[in-house]
């Protein structure tokens, strides 16, 4: 079962400045669209499949009630545990097979909610839909990733993104910094849940992108490499 790096959600009280700083920045960036069942809009940072997704609240009632009831099953909340902590948050893992990955966490003790199908409407009317599925470590509290199935190949997918003019220049997204509070405890998780390979004592890799526990950074950090520049988001 394969698992790529997907994409890592920015929250921000204005997802169409963060365009623009980064459009001025180099940055192919893209208006994505509104999810009305989270109350929440986007814009995107593409490299290639890899995104960062800035995210911003449209409806703060929707957004509120959603996190209540799921406060531990949804992409946004430590968002809402952090009291809209501006910066980098979760990030996401893309697999085809959902419902198998599914199986293989609870099998492991892993806790679980979904997968879940959800939607977004885009500017030009277009609906987008994919399966989410949350994953909760009762072991450490380790905060894991969430899952995502697009229900489509990365080929296709690419073309899809390619007709939409959703991609650019970006470069390549090489790394995901994770802030953790214990790394042994992260690596061991992940490990067990995802069956990555170990590349050293604080490294795991994830196809193309290497994922690097710390504990010495407080949130999340994207290292991206573009025209021979490093850039750390």
């Amino acid at each position: 079962m394969t698992l790529l790096f997907d994409h890592i959600i920015y929250f921000s009280e204005d997802p169409r400045a963060m365009k623009d700083e980064y459009q001025q920045k180099g940055f192919h960036t893209v208006t994505g669209g509104t999810h009305d069942i989270w109350g929440t809009h986007n814009t995107l940072l593409h490299c290639g499949l890899s995104y960062i997704e800035f995210l911003g609240i449209k409806n703060r009632q929707t957004f509120e009630r959603y996190n209540e009831d799921n406060v531990d099953y949804t992409l946004m909340s430590s968002i809402y545990k952090e009291n809209y902590r501006e910066g980098m948050h979760n990030f996401a893992l893309r697999t085809t097979d959902i419902e198998a990955l599914s199986a293989s966490l609870e099998k492991s003790g892993f806790e679980i909610d979904g997968p879940r199908t959800f939607r977004r409407e885009k500017e030009n009317g277009e609906v987008v839909s994919w399966k989410l599925l949350f994953i909760k470590d009762n072991k450490t509290n380790v905060p894991m990733p969430f899952i995502i199935d697009w229900g489509m190949s990365d080929e296709e997918r690419l073309e899809n993104l390619e007709a939409g003019n959703i991609l650019g220049d970006n470069g390549k997204l090489l790394e995901i910094k994770v802030a953790v509070e214990n790394v042994d405890n992260a690596i061991h998780a992940f490990t067990e849940a995802f069956h990555l390979n170990r590349l050293d004592e604080n490294t795991l890799e994830l196809g193309k992108v290497i994922l690097t526990f710390t504990e010495e950074l407080q949130e999340n950090q994207v290292v991206i490499e573009k025209d021979g520049e490093t850039f750390v988001i």
